[in-house]
């Protein structure tokens, strides 16, 4: 095999999708209550369904097979730092690994997703506790405030939508919007969803224009209460339901 001298980076990037990969099968497992019980067992399970590997060296101390590094990340600094699993280095032992699968998605997104930053995954959970959700279809708008705005009761939020009604993608695309220019962090208040995005979202926004917030760098924030989004679009999404069905022909046009 031949060896790839990378940097660090290149390796981290290199290793996200296999990392994506073998949490999918960690996860499959977790169903069927048939987790690796050491490192090397997880090494032998997953590598080969990983798909080909190769050999890397940073020449800064790091190398070996990329798809060993990936599993050994995602549980060193996803799975057992999100307390997901016990790991005893002298034994090579995983123990108790909890098998709910939305807790190990979000132990494992620990490391996939923010390279082992524990706060940001606290941010999210924080975020993402009191959301509500209504409506049907896979796709959805979303709305959020921001938690230094809400403390100083300032009435703000912000409304977008996304291809996925998933709430972990949501958080994903709230929280890459989200950086030192803003105050606080994200409150996703509500997850829409729609079969329809773009036409929610375009409704909600002609109807919130004059609370829109203007002379900034985004377009999609409203000085308006989070609360005063729900009605109106319920009542958008009511009437793309009855077109719907009456185009079906279930309904009198």
């Amino acid at each position: 095999m031949t060896t790839r001298i990378m940097g660090h980076a290149a390796v981290v990037r290199a290793m996200r999708p296999l990392q994506r990969q073998a949490l999918q099968l960690i996860l499959a497992d977790a169903e069927l209550g048939n987790l690796p019980s050491s490192r090397s067992e997880a090494f032998a399970r997953y590598s080969s369904k990983m798909g080909p590997g190769f050999s890397f060296d940073t020449r800064k101390g790091w190398a070996g097979d990329i798809r060993h590094a990936a599993i050994i990340c995602l549980l060193e600094h996803g799975l057992i730092r999100g307390g997901a699993l016990d790991y005893d280095e002298v034994a090579d032992a995983l123990t108790n690994w909890i098998t709910d699968v939305q807790a190990l998605t979000d132990a494992g997104n620990l490391e996939i997703e923010h390279g082992g930053n524990s706060r940001l995954i606290e941010e999210r959970k924080i975020s993402s506790a009191n959301t509500k959700f209504f409506g049907e279809g896979s796709e959805c708008v979303y709305v959020y405030t921001d938690s230094i705005l809400d403390r100083a009761n300032f009435p703000c939020c912000k409304i977008g939508r996304h291809v996925s009604d998933d709430i972990g993608a949501v958080l994903g695309r709230v929280f890459g919007q989200y950086g030192t220019g803003n105050p606080g962090i994200p409150i996703l208040r509500y997850i829409m969803r729609t079969n329809d995005a773009a036409s929610l979202e375009i409704y909600l926004h002609r109807h919130f224009d004059r609370p829109r917030l203007r002379g900034g760098t985004g377009t999609e924030w409203f000085e308006l209460l989070y609360t005063e989004v729900k009605g109106p679009a319920l009542e958008h999404l009511a009437e793309l339901k009855r077109k719907r069905l009456a185009i079906e022909g279930e309904l009198p046009v």
